[in-house]
C-alpha cells in the first residue's frame, strides 16, 4: 500500500521481581512503531502511544496547536471521522510457547474495534475500563499485525439519542454549538471523560485513541489476577491485614504464598490453587508499625507488600502493593459537635483543600512533572485533601501513588456529572464493570478517603427542579424512568460494588447530598455553596451561611498577563476580543466578575490591570470562605474550594493556571489554610478575632493587634495572653468598633499577629472600607536580591503600607513563596524563589505591582 512502512515493534521485557525472582510471567509493553491513519485515506503517519488522534495530528503538523488562540473551533470535525492505529510484533519461540498469550489494554478511547492480524478480537465502548483478551490462539510466530479501530464517539452518541423519545436533563456539561451538533447532547450516553464534550471551565475537545499502556502478558500455569491488602484492625503498634488474591490457573496444584516487606518474610502459606479464576484469602500481621497521616498531622509512613507465588521449581508469579496503615470514619453526629467529619487515625481531622479536575484535554500531556507540581503545590498551601470531581477521569495511578507520598487524602467521585442518564440494560452492565474495576485498581492506595457516586446529579434533580421541569414536559412514567436509571447506578449498583471490593472505605451517593440521599441541604452531609458567584452576593454572605462539609465553592478569575501572552496575539490583549471571549465558558461570567470588581476596587486602567484586579477578587472571597468554614469548625468539617487547577490556559475557578502558575487564591490559600489561623472581622459593629488551630498540642501564645496609619502612625495597640486549644476553634476577642477610635478609615488598617515566644506564627490584615475606597499611597518599595544555594531571596521593605503586592518574573517559570501580599510600613518581607538554575538579571527581570498602580498613572 502506498506510504505504507514495513517496521517491527522493538520488544522491551518489564519483569516482575520478587523474593525468589525468575517469575514465569512475562510483560511486555507495546508502546513502539505505532502508525495511524483517518479510515478511509491511504498516508499512514506516526503516533505516539499513549496518546490520542489530537496530539498525533498536531505532532504530524497536520493541525495547529488546538488550546491556542481559536484554533478550537477549526478541529471539531476530528470526533465526527473514524481512526486508524496499528503497530506489528515480532513474538519470539519463547513466548510463542507459553500455554497462555493475552492482551490487556489499561485504557481505549472509547469506542473500538480490535484486530489481531485481522481477526476481531474484542469491541469497546468504555474508556474507563480495562479489557483482557487471551490471544494465544489467534497468535503466531514471528510478524503480528495489531490494529485498532476507533469509532467517532460523536456519531455512536446521536445514535443512542435518536434512540429514545425524550431529552435527558443536563447542565454545563456540554457546548453543542462548537460541536456543530446543534442542540443535541450526547454525552450522557457515552462512557468517557465528560468534560471533554466541554464544560463551563474549559474547551470542547472529544478525543479517541490508545489513552493508557497496552501490554502483552505471557505465562503458562498461573497467574496472580490481582492483590488486595484489606486492613481487618489496628491496635496500638500491631495491624491484622488479609491478603486477598485472585489466581487464574490451568491447573490444580498446591504452591506455597510469600508475603514479604523490605525484603523481610510475613508469612509462609500453602494453598491448593485450583483450575479456574479463584479469589484466596490469607491473614498475617505486621508488628512494630507506624500509622500513615494526612498533611499536616504526621508522616507518611508506606510499607511495599510482596506477595510471591511458588511452586517446588520456580516462582509463578509475584505481585506488590505499596500501603499506609491508618483508619478513616466518616462521623455523622448531626449536633452542634459535627455531621460530617473525618475521623482520621481516631483524631477529627479538618479537611483543607480544592476541586481537582484533569490537567489536559489530551491526557498524554500531563507529565509525571505535571503531577508532581499540582500535588506539591497542594502540599505547600497546607491543604490535606483534592476532590476528583464526577466530569473528569479516574486518574491514573501515579496521581494516586504521589497522593499517598504526600498526605493528600482523596474525596474519589465516580465519573458522572451534571446530567442524568440512560437506563438501559446494556448502559448498567457497562458501569458496573466500569465501577469494579475502577474500585479494584484504586482500593489499595491510603490516600482514598471517600467514594462518592456523581458530581451534582441528585442537587440538580430536587433543588434546580430538574424532576419538575420533566414531568411538566414529558409526564409522569418518563420522570420515574429516568429516576429509576439514577436510583440503579447510584443506590444499587455502585455501592453494591463498593461493598464487594472496597467495604472498608465509606460510601456517599453524590455531591451535594443530605442523609436520606434523597435530597440536598445544610443541616446534613455535603453542601455546594455558590451565592457569591452565582447570586452576586458580597464576601460575607459566606460568614453567613454554612453547612457540615463544603464540597464546592469558588470564584472566577482571569490568569495573569504572562500566562495570557502565551495563548494569545497582543491583538487580543481586550476583554471583548473573539479570542479573549472564547475563554469564557461560564456564561455571563465576565459580568459577574465585573460586578465584583466595581463593588470592591476602582475601575482598572488597562487590560493587563483587569487581569490582575480579578486575581484579587478571586482571591478575597474565597478567603472569606476558607476562614469562616475554619471558624465554624467542629460544626463544619471541611472545606474544598473549586477549583485547584485547570484543563487549559482560560478565565476559570482555578488557584493554579494550565502553565503551573499560581494565581492570588493559592497564595491566599495557603495562609488561610495554615496549621494556625487568625482572622479578624465586623459583625453587628463589633471587631471579632477568630484563631483556629489544627495542632493537637496547645500552645501558650500572644494576641497582637495593631491600628496602623498608612504611613506607619500606630493609632491604636492592644495585646492579649491566652492559651490557644488544640483541634479547635475560639474567638479570642470581641469589642466594639468604636474602642478603637478610628479617624479615619480611608488610611487605616488594623494587623493581627499571633506570637509564640516572640515568634509570628500567624498574622492577618483587617480594612475597615472596600478597597476602592481607600487612600493609597504610591509606596517607596526598596528591595534586595541574595542567591541561595535554592534559588533566590528578595528582600522587601516599603515607607508607606504597599497594598496587595504581586511579584512577577518575566519569562520565567515557578512561583515564589509569598506572592499578592500587604507590606506594612517599617516591616521587611523575605520572599524565595526556589529554582535549580542560575537567571541572568535575576533583580531586573523582577516586575513589582501594587494595587494603586492599577488606577493611577505614574
Amino acid at each position: 500500500m502506498k506510504g505504507e512502512i514495513i517496521f517491527f515493534l522493538l520488544i522491551f521485557f518489564t519483569l516482575n521481581f520478587s523474593i525468589a525472582q525468575n517469575s514465569s510471567v512475562t510483560t511486555i509493553e507495546l508502546s513502539q512503531n505505532w502508525q495511524f491513519r483517518q479510515v478511509g485515506k491511504e498516508e499512514w503517519k506516526t503516533a505516539s502511544i499513549p496518546g490520542c488522534v489530537h496530539t498525533d495530528l498536531l505532532n504530524n503538523k497536520m493541525i495547529e496547536d488546538p488550546i491556542y488562540r481559536i484554533n478550537e473551533k477549526t478541529v471539531q470535525w476530528i470526533d465526527k471521522e473514524n481512526w486508524e492505529y496499528r503497530t506489528k510484533m515480532n513474538i519470539d519461540n519463547k513466548t510463542f510457547n507459553t500455554d497462555n498469550i493475552e492482551l490487556q489494554f489499561k485504557g481505549l478511547d472509547t469506542y473500538s474495534e480490535v484486530y489481531l492480524n485481522d481477526i476481531l478480537l474484542v469491541k469497546t465502548n468504555n474508556m474507563f475500563r480495562e479489557w483482557k483478551v487471551n490471544c494465544k490462539k489467534h497468535i503466531k510466530l514471528g510478524e503480528n499485525q495489531l490494529r485498532i479501530v476507533f469509532l467517532s464517539p460523536i456519531k455512536i452518541g446521536l445514535e443512542k439519542l435518536a434512540e429514545i423519545p425524550y431529552n435527558l436533563p443536563g447542565a454545563f456539561s456540554e457546548n453543542t454549538v462548537i460541536g456543530g451538533v446543534g442542540d443535541k447532547r450526547v454525552s450522557p450516553f457515552i462512557r468517557k471523560a465528560p468534560y471533554q464534550f466541554g464544560w463551563d471551565f474549559g474547551p470542547r475537545l472529544v478525543t479517541s485513541g490508545i489513552w493508557r499502556p497496552i501490554y502483552l502478558v505471557a505465562w503458562n500455569s498461573q497467574i496472580i489476577r490481582d492483590l488486595h491488602i484489606n486492613q481487618m484492625s489496628i491496635d496500638g503498634t500491631v495491624a491484622k491485614l488479609k491478603a486477598q488474591l485472585i489466581i487464574a490457573s490451568s491447573v490444580e496444584a498446591l504452591n506455597d504464598i510469600l508475603l514479604s516487606n523490605d525484603k523481610k518474610m510475613i508469612k509462609k502459606h500453602q494453598i491448593l490453587v485450583k483450575p479456574g479464576t479463584h479469589k484466596y484469602e490469607i491473614e498475617f500481621q505486621m508488628t512494630d508499625i507506624e500509622l500513615w497521616w494526612p498533611n499536616g498531622s504526621g508522616a507518611q509512613v508506606l510499607y511495599d507488600i510482596v506477595c510471591t507465588l511458588n511452586n517446588d521449581k520456580q516462582t509463578l508469579d509475584t505481585k506488590s502493593r505499596r500501603i499506609g496503615l491508618r483508619t478513616i470514619e466518616i462521623v455523622r453526629n448531626l449536633n452542634q459537635s459535627g455531621g460530617f467529619n473525618f475521623k482520621i487515625n481516631g483524631v477529627i481531622t479538618f479537611m483543607k483543600g480544592a476541586n481537582y479536575i484533569p490537567q489536559d484535554n489530551f491526557l498524554n500531556r500531563v507529565s509525571p512533572d505535571r503531577y508532581d507540581l499540582v500535588i506539591n503545590s497542594a502540599v505547600e498551601a497546607n491543604m490535606n485533601m483534592l476532590r476528583v470531581w464526577g466530569g473528569g477521569i479516574y486518574e491514573n495511578d501515579v496521581f494516586y501513588d504521589k497522593c499517598d507520598e504526600k498526605g493528600i487524602l482523596i474525596w474519589q467521585d465516580f465519573m458522572f456529572a451534571g446530567t442524568m442518564l440512560p437506563g438501559d440494560n446494556e448502559f448498567l452492565e457497562n458501569v458496573e464493570l466500569e465501577a469494579k474495576d475502577n474500585i479494584i485498581r484504586l482500593r489499595n492506595h491510603p490516600c482514598i478517603a471517600l467514594w462518592c457516586g456523581n458530581n451534582e446529579i441528585l442537587d440538580a434533580w430536587t433543588w434546580w427542579g430538574w424532576s419538575k421541569a420533566t414531568e411538566e414536559k414529558y409526564g409522569k412514567k418518563i420522570t420515574d424512568t429516568i429516576w429509576y436509571a439514577y436510583n440503579q447506578i447510584f443506590h444499587k449498583i455502585i455501592p453494591t460494588q463498593i461493598k464487594e471490593n472496597s467495604p472498608d472505605i465509606f460510601y456517599w451517593s453524590s455531591s451535594p447530598c443530605a442523609d436520606f440521599a434523597t435530597k440536598c441541604d445544610n443541616s446534613s452531609g455535603d453542601l455546594h455553596l455558590w451565592m457569591v458567584w452565582w447570586d452576586h452576593k458580597p464576601y460575607d454572605a459566606y460568614r453567613k451561611e454554612s453547612g457540615r462539609f463544603i464540597s464546592e465553592y469558588g470564584y472566577q478569575s482571569f490568569p495573569c498577563f504572562q500566562t495570557v501572552k502565551q495563548f494569545a496575539l497582543p491583538e487580543d490583549f481586550d476583554l471583548n476580543s473573539e479570542v479573549m471571549i472564547s475563554r469564557q465558558r461560564a456564561g455571563s461570567g465576565n459580568q459577574i466578575i465585573d460586578i465584583t470588581m466595581l463593588r470592591e476596587f476602582r475601575k482598572p486602567k488597562n487590560f493587563e490591570s483587569f487581569l490582575y484586579l480579578s486575581l484579587l477578587v478571586q482571591a478575597e472571597a474565597v478567603k472569606v470562605a476558607i476562614e469562616s468554614h475554619r471558624s465554624k469548625m467542629p460544626y463544619c468539617g471541611g472545606s474544598l474550594y473549586w477549583q485547584i487547577n485547570d484543563c487549559w490556559p482560560a478565565v476559570s475557578w482555578s488557584s493554579i493556571d494550565y502553565y503551573g502558575r499560581w494565581k492570588a487564591l493559592h497564595y491566599y490559600a495557603k495562609r488561610a489554610f495554615s496549621p494556625i489561623n487568625v482572622s479578624s472581622f465586623i459583625d453587628n459593629d463589633n471587631l471579632k478575632v477568630n484563631v483556629v488551630s489544627d495542632l493537637q498540642k496547645e500552645k501558650n501564645t500572644k494576641l497582637e493587634m495593631t491600628l496602623l496609619s498608612f504611613d506607619g502612625l500606630i493609632i491604636w495597640k492592644k495585646t492579649l495572653d491566652f492559651v490557644l486549644k488544640p483541634n479547635a476553634s475560639e474567638i479570642i476577642f470581641n469589642s466594639p468598633i468604636a474602642r478603637l477610635n478610628i479617624a479615619d478609615k480611608t488610611t487605616s488598617v488594623l494587623k493581627i499577629k499571633l506570637t509564640e515566644n516572640g515568634l509570628t506564627i500567624a498574622e492577618n490584615e483587617l480594612y475597615f472600607l472596600p478597597a476602592k475606597e481607600l487612600n493609597l499611597i504610591k509606596p517607596e518599595i526598596t528591595q534586595k536580591i541574595t542567591k541561595t544555594n535554592d534559588g533566590y531571596k528578595v528582600f522587601l521593605t516599603t515607607k508607606k503600607l504597599a497594598k496587595s503586592v504581586f511579584l512577577e518574573l518575566n519569562e520565567t517559570t515557578g512561583n515564589f513563596s509569598d506572592n499578592y501580599f500587604d507590606l506594612m510600613p517599617g516591616e521587611t518581607k523575605v520572599i524565595e524563589f526556589i529554582t535549580k538554575q542560575k537567571i541572568k538579571d535575576f533583580e531586573k527581570k523582577i516586575k513589582i505591582i501594587t494595587l494603586e498602580q492599577t488606577y493611577h498613572t505614574n
